[in-house]
């Protein structure tokens, strides 16, 4: 997907998932990543278990309007390439999240 995604809920859930069985069948998101909600935090949740590296390269950035962007990683092989703005708590709980410079994840993660 190269479009801007908004996650629009007040405290909503979004999961990002791949399950195919073949490494080359990987999600890819180029458009940016932000929050529509006025206030609280969406939580996006990157998961699967394909074996293939899904890759997000748009900006994941807090709304304009006050809403925070969170992430959490549950499994699968993700990569981050854009200079990420989020202020939400960034969680590993299995899987693998690649970035492309340490400063592209919020620091209080």
């Amino acid at each position: 997907m190269n479009a801007p995604l908004v996650l629009e809920t007040i405290g909503g859930i979004y999961t990002f998932a791949s399950n195919s069985t073949t490494s080359t069948a990987t999600l890819s998101f180029g458009g940016g990543i932000t929050s529509g909600a006025s206030s609280g935090t969406n939580t996006l949740f990157l998961t699967g278990s394909n074996t293939g590296t899904n890759t997000i390269s748009g900006v994941i950035a807090n709304g304009g309007s006050g809403g925070a962007v969170g992430l959490t990683v549950q499994s699968g092989s993700w990569d981050l390439s854009a200079p990420n703005t989020y202020t939400g708590t960034t969680t590993i709980t299995g899987g693998t999240l690649q970035v492309a410079a340490a400063r592209w994840v919020p620091r209080r993660s």
